[in-house]
């Protein structure tokens, strides 16, 4: 068969890169610029109308707001100390969560009638009741009690409740504990322990299941923090530690984590995820283990990135962790450098990535498309098998389509690397089916609909015979003089018409760009004899 064979693009960027260079903040300063976006969102919510049903969204959006008026009237710390303006907002938000309750003590929440979405909710309660109790202001005893019922209610639909995704089973975990710190009571531990027992499914790459830095390491690990400080169960601080080292060389330059490899949202094109999302954890593990390099992640985020951790509905804003949680108040160990230069492959995801400061690359062969799963949600499906960039010049993805029987995009069956050369590869096996044998005919003509590979038919694919024809696609990558080489080879069946694609992230240029000549004679268009 012939192949056809060229060198790629040679990808060198250039573009300035600014050091991190700041006064660190101290644990005093952190939290007075904590509370200070707190009150502001305060301000704003004290001008908001209160929405009693709407979007179900509403219901956490609510319990985050119950959770910021409790800190702001709290703490000695924020300029609403104590101001009874808030009191009537506290108590009107209190009874909207009462009245959206469904009869099982759970919220419509995005999903309907959700045990996890409504765990999100409880969480917030949670945090703002404990914080209301300790102050024990007289001024609040009606509405403690008002919150009181709402949390029992809900946690109850909670601890028997169900849950969709991985991750939130250990959601559940941490909101049941909150639960069980301000009213004790081993049932809701009992449901803890069931979750548990079904292990935490941390892979040898430091990755969850779902290998999601946003919809998955972004919950688990505050919830897992959460467990092993209420229930002082530390041996659940582990995959935590594992989870924040390996994203570590997923980082970027400007704090932004790669997710190519993720089987949830944040996989698809446009969807980012920065380091300030994993803020707390960070700080509790650089403060309990002296860890000098999550001390100047933490640092960097308390500098650039403290307002963004701020912005959420969800019960890991900093906040209220810090006013839950005495420890992460003390101050940090000196700081250690960041790796910055580094190769490190991740064999479970596939995954290689290449940083050399400003710049990196990241190769990709981990797709579960090659595992004959097909395409689906909870599935790794991205088809980018190339990233790069330098400074703020982003390389997003590269991309091939062969065109051979519309088998779509080129998904790499693994990735193999010898002597700092990647290499992707993958075998398409498409048929032409030829009669059934004898022993499966029938007079009716009415065969087992089942699926080739590409399409359903009545044909009873199973037990046909075969004739096949074969594409084998290989990409090579090699790092050379600040760039990298992409060497593509397609064999196996001529005439196979092949598009590489590389997107660009906005705003750029490019510059010194001119055209390949032509290795491959275009085939002119031809009508399809149907």
């Amino acid at each position: 068969m012939k192949s056809y064979r060229w060198l790629a693009v040679w990808f060198f960027v250039v573009l300035g890169f600014s050091s991190r260079a700041a006064e660190p903040l101290n644990a005093a300063q952190v939290l007075r610029a904590l509370m200070a976006i707190n009150d502001t969102q305060v301000q704003t919510a004290l001008q908001r109308p209160l929405a009693v049903r709407g979007s179900g969204m509403e219901n956490r959006a609510n319990g985050a707001r119950i959770s910021a008026l409790a800190a702001s009237y709290t703490s000695a710390v924020s300029h609403f100390h104590h101001d009874a303006h808030l009191l009537p907002a506290l108590s009107a938000l209190v009874e909207v969560m009462q009245k959206n309750q469904l009869p099982d003590g759970l919220y419509d929440s995005g999903n309907l009638d959700s045990p996890p979405d409504s765990a999100f909710i409880l969480e917030t309660l949670c945090q703002a009741q404990r914080q209301l109790v300790e102050d024990a202001s007289s001024s609040t005893i009606a509405l403690r009690e008002k919150l009181r019922a709402v949390i029992l209610n809900t946690a109850e639909g909670v601890r028997t409740g169900g849950i969709h995704t991985p991750n939130h089973r250990w959601h559940v975990c941490a909101a049941l504990a909150h639960v069980h710190r301000l009213y004790p009571d081993l049932k809701w531990v009992a449901r803890i322990d069931d979750w548990l027992g079904e292990g935490i499914d941390l892979d040898a790459d430091g990755q969850y299941a779902e290998r999601s830095p946003h919809y998955t390491a972004e919950v688990v690990n505050p919830a897992l923090v959460t467990l092993a400080l209420l229930l002082n169960r530390p041996a659940l601080l582990e995959p935590v530690r594992r989870s924040l080292e390996a994203q570590l060389y997923l980082l970027e330059s400007d704090g932004e984590l790669e997710t190519v490899a993720s089987r949830r949202q944040d996989q698809r094109a446009g969807m980012r995820e920065l380091i300030w999302a994993h803020y707390v954890p960070y700080r509790l593990l650089a403060l309990r283990d002296g860890n000098g390099v999550f001390a100047a992640v933490t640092r960097w985020i308390e500098r650039d990135f403290l307002a963004n951790t701020m912005v959420t509905r969800s019960p890991n804003a900093p906040l209220a962790q810090w006013l839950d949680f005495a420890e992460l108040a003390r101050e940090l160990p000196a700081s250690t450098a960041l790796p910055e230069t580094f190769t490190r492959v991740f064999p479970d995801m596939a995954l290689a990535r290449v940083r050399r400061g400003a710049m990196s690359a990241t190769i990709y062969g981990g797709s579960d498309a090659s595992t004959g799963l097909g395409l689906g949600s909870g599935l790794a499906t991205n088809p980018t098998f190339f990233k790069f960039r330098k400074g703020t010049a982003v390389l997003e993805s590269v991309r091939m389509t062969p065109a051979f029987f519309s088998t779509g995009f080129f998904y790499s069956n693994g990735l193999h690397v010898s002597d700092e050369r990647y290499q992707l590869q993958q075998t398409v096996n498409v048929p032409y089916h030829l009669p059934l044998p004898a022993a499966y005919r029938n007079e009716q003509g009415d065969y087992k609909l089942s699926d080739d590979g590409r399409y359903f038919s009545k044909l009873d694919f199973e037990h046909r015979p075969k004739q096949f024809r074969t594409l084998r696609s290989t990409v090579e990558i090699t790092e050379r003089h600040g760039g990298f080489d992409l060497e593509f080879a397609v064999d196996g069946q001529a005439g196979v018409l092949v598009t590489i694609e590389l997107t660009f992230r906005r705003d750029g240029k490019l510059e010194g760009v001119g055209a390949l000549p032509e290795t491959v004679e275009p085939r002119s268009a031809r009508p399809i004899p149907w």
